[in-house]
């Protein structure tokens, strides 16, 4: 029998699967695996002006403490972790903004 620990790790390893859910990513120049929660824009404040952003997990075996400002290119894009990373379990939630770009 299998314990919950030794089931989570095996079900980590699916999800994280490139050929499943993982995308490549670089977390401070290091190669990682990312899956991607959520995509979309912020507006800035500025007219015409929207910030391009993402929220993905990480896990935390990759990256054990993310922090706001540290550089990460997903999908080609030039991002920065947004402030307050979430711990999920095993993983992190992080928000993923790119540098402001005009609409």
């Amino acid at each position: 029998m299998t314990t919950f620990r030794e089931q989570m790790d095996s079900d980590m390893a699916v999800f994280f699967n490139p050929d499943e859910f993982g995308e490549a990513a670089t977390y401070n120049g290091k190669a990682i695996t990312v899956v991607e929660a959520e995509a979309g824009e912020r507006t800035t404040g500025t007219p015409g002006f929207v910030t391009p952003m993402f929220s993905v997990y990480v896990q935390a075996s990759d990256v054990a403490r993310p922090k706001a400002g540290d550089s990460v290119t997903f999908r080609g894009v030039s991002c920065r972790v947004a402030p307050y990373p979430q711990s999920e379990g095993g993983v992190w939630l992080l928000e993923l903004v790119q540098e402001t770009v005009q609409a």
